[in-house]
């Protein structure tokens, strides 16, 4: 129960916690008013939580643990953990719990009984993760997993924690009474349509290169100096492409690994080339106009029209008051209190 911590919130309670234990460490003492320290610590935490280890497990694994620095970490661990719990019982909610409270009313409630569920992951899964596939497993008729995984498994390979998954998931099913399917290889390549990239994707991670066999249409390896030569490039591919071989720009989308870098050149490079562009781009939707009314709104009728949220009401440009009119309503509100 009780409101969602923010991350900020988080490590300011943890800051709390480690004050209240200080006394009781000797491991982690010097450190207990690092911030660094503070940002490794809520990681961890969330970490311990996404693996289902409670605080009691934590201090168990310390009481069976050799005397020494690994005993002393996890008990100390263990101790700041319980602490952080307490302090946030029946007060806050931690988003790291949403899978934990999720398994327990999946349990209570069989929302999963008779039903058939598809799971879609890439490498493998969490501890709490696997505490509600055993819960679906328990309930539901059918689960199908789908995983991306090579045809033959190595040892120590690229795909080998997804192998590991695969065996720990076939295990879950006998142990909850399924009949295991044998897998179902998916071999033939559907998301390109050019052979190319089929190559490309098939020996982009294999010790074993074979050459393409002829010369490549749909991959070019370009080489420039620097980001604006790139834009350049592009730009003029893509006038290329619209004004020689019939396409549209609206067919043509740009990918770069980190699109921000690129933003100003694109911005710059691609009108002058005549090519009309859509950047995206993630915005804070707490800045956007209604956002920003209907929570100043809401902070007006819970505070009972504190004077802090009736300005700020009243400078959101749905109210309909110039900048001008905000200004001078502020200055009445500050000089006559």
């Amino acid at each position: 129960a009780g409101e969602y911590l923010t991350p900020p919130a988080k490590a300011v309670l943890m800051s709390s916690v480690l004050f209240d234990v200080k006394e009781a460490l000797e491991f982690y003492s010097s450190h207990a008013e690092n911030s660094a320290f503070l940002s490794a610590l809520c990681r961890t935490v969330t970490a311990f939580k996404n693996w289902d280890v409670p605080p009691d497990r934590l201090k168990e694994a310390a009481d069976n643990a050799p005397k020494g620095t690994l005993r002393q970490k996890l008990s100390e661990l263990s101790l700041i953990y319980q602490g952080f719990e307490a302090a946030i019982a029946g007060k806050y909610t931690d988003e790291d719990d949403d899978v934990a409270r999720a398994c327990l009313l999946a349990e209570q409630q069989d929302f999963f009984a008779g039903k058939a569920l598809f799971f879609d992951q890439f490498l493998g899964f969490t501890g709490l993760e696997y505490r509600m596939i055993s819960v679906v497993l328990h309930q539901c008729d059918q689960v199908w997993f789908s995983l991306c995984a090579g045809e033959k498994e190595e040892p120590y390979g690229l795909f080998s924690p997804v192998h590991d998954a695969l065996r720990r998931l076939r295990a879950m099913g006998k142990e909850a009474g399924h009949k295991i399917a044998p897998p179902l290889c998916l071999k033939e390549p559907r998301r390109f349509a050019s052979p190319e990239l089929i190559a490309l994707e098939k020996g982009m991670f294999s010790s074993a290169k074979e050459p393409y066999p002829e010369p490549p249409q749909a991959v070019r390896l370009v080489k420039v100096q620097n980001r604006e030569e790139e834009i350049v490039f592009a730009a003029q591919h893509i006038c290329a492409l619209v004004r020689e071989q019939g396409y549209r720009y609206r067919d043509i989308v740009v990918f770069a690994r980190d699109p921000e870098k690129y933003r100003m050149y694109i911005e710059e490079i691609f009108p002058a080339y005549g090519i009309p562009a859509f950047l995206d781009k993630k915005t804070d939707v707490s800045a956007a106009p209604v956002t920003r009314f209907l929570s100043a709104l809401f902070d007006c009728m819970s505070s009972r029209f504190a004077t802090g949220d009736v300005l700020s009401l009243a400078k959101s440009p749905l109210i309909g008051l110039s900048e001008v009119e905000a200004a001078k309503l502020e200055n009445y509100a500050y000089v006559w209190n």
